[in-house]
């Protein structure tokens, strides 16, 4: 059986369907919209993009808080990211957000405790600080929406914000931008994998460009114009991990993965495992 949101039909339902006929199995469709890309999970907090709210506040028979504690336990504090109440302030084609991109692991990156300095004990996040080739954002996506978010995240006292550069593609002839449903595409390097354990920090990080990649040929310029810029983030980024003391692991090129609305955390699945530090 194949499971699909009804959230989602405007952008998963076709995939949904052409699997289950590859499969010969049925699609079962579930009313709730528990997106795992608006969920970010720390050791005492779970981060939860105010979309989930806004998908559910009218939904009767689904307790999302619930919910939430029923997966990740009753311990941890759920912090809304967002303005939980207000109107949506961006639209991706058909799809509303509260947020500047409807999935917070798009622009936020958890990377655990700092362990020493000034600020040691402190949770430190990663923030997307978004740039433009020309100047344009996206409606809800300017630099002072960022800020709005950061500006709730600080005031908890708990964490540490690192801002980091994501890309908005604004380069509308590119072959990217084709059948997009005006959708924005951001180049974000927040939609990262980390890995820490007592003796390692490793940073899985989406990079944009293939100059730091082995075996890979660059992208055309025609496909994307704002190159120079998307080079320059991956540089950044990777030197603002390894300074808070990860090893960086690149991968990439994300440039088509971003183009259908996510990156690296995306196509990803958790599977747990018995560690052994």
């Amino acid at each position: 059986e194949c499971l699909q949101s009804a959230a989602l039909d405007f952008n998963g339902s076709n995939q949904v369907q052409k699997l289950a006929e590859v499969a010969a199995a049925k699609v079962a469709t579930r009313e709730d919209a528990f997106i795992g890309g608006n969920v970010l999970v720390g050791d005492d907090f779970i981060l939860v993009g105010a979309d989930l709210f806004l998908y559910h506040e009218n939904a009767a028979d689904f307790d999302l808080l619930a919910h939430i504690e029923s997966l990740y336990g009753t311990e941890k504090d759920i912090i809304s990211v967002g303005n939980q109440f207000g109107v949506p302030k961006t639209q991706f084609g058909p799809f509303p957000s509260r947020n500047p991109i409807p999935h917070i692991d798009m622009f936020i990156s958890l990377a655990g405790r700092i362990p020493s300095g000034i600020n040691a004990g402190k949770y430190l996040l990663f923030v997307g600080e978004p740039m433009s080739t020309n100047g344009d954002f996206p409606q809800g996506g300017s630099p002072q929406d960022f800020d709005d978010v950061i500006a709730d995240i600080l005031s908890d006292g708990r964490f540490v914000v690192c801002r980091n550069p994501i890309t908005y593609l604004p380069d509308t002839d590119s072959p990217l931008n084709a059948n997009r449903n005006a959708a924005p595409i951001w180049a974000s390097a927040n939609n990262t994998l980390t890995e820490i354990t007592s003796c390692s920090r490793t940073v899985y990080l989406p990079v944009f460009s293939s100059a730091s990649l082995k075996g890979f040929p660059e992208v055309p310029k025609r496909v994307v114009p704002s190159l120079d810029l998307i080079r320059q983030q991956d540089e950044t980024n990777k030197r603002l991990w390894e300074e808070a003391g990860f090893e960086v692991q690149p991968v990439g090129p994300m440039l088509f993965w971003a183009a259908q609305g996510g990156t690296l955390r995306c196509i990803a699945s958790e599977l747990k495992r018995n560690l052994r530090a």
